[in-house]
């Protein structure tokens, strides 16, 4: 996906291609994670301001970026263990971690102590271009 954010300093509009977690086709829901952790410049960008636009192949949304919980972020991980099984052995190497056949506890620790060290972003279409979205913590679509 194209995120185009807001500079927090200079003000002007900043593009970064970003992976896709997570893309929830009617709803138009993206979920990011943030591989640099909170030092990006596009994650510290969206933090001062969460208005933006996410083009995702042929689409352009006005979106929300809702910084996700603890939890909601371990269950984005796990979601996205099961169903890409080889990038997040990747992932876990880059966590220091092992994530072989050991079964869905080692799987969920690993998710847990990602969640903390790789921040997820769910990008939420606006409905009503200024109001944010009600709180996220219960889940995202």
């Amino acid at each position: 996906m194209m995120l185009t954010h807001t500079g927090r300093k200079s003000g002007l509009p900043r593009h970064t291609v970003l992976e896709v977690i997570r893309y929830d086709k009617p709803t138009g829901t993206c979920v990011a994670a943030s591989g640099w952790g909170d030092r990006a410049s596009w994650f510290r960008n969206i933090q001062e301001n969460p208005l933006v636009i996410v083009d995702i192949g042929a689409r352009r949304i006005d979106s929300f970026a809702v910084l996700l919980s603890a939890n909601d972020a371990e269950r984005e991980l796990l979601s996205y263990a099961q169903r890409h099984r080889l990038s997040f052995r990747i992932l876990a190497r880059v966590l220091g971690e092992k994530a072989g056949k050991d079964g869905r506890e080692k799987i969920r620790e690993i998710a847990r102590r990602g969640s903390e060290l790789i921040p997820m972003v769910a990008f939420v279409p606006r409905v009503n271009k200024e109001a944010p979205p009600a709180n996220r913590e219960q889940g995202v679509a």
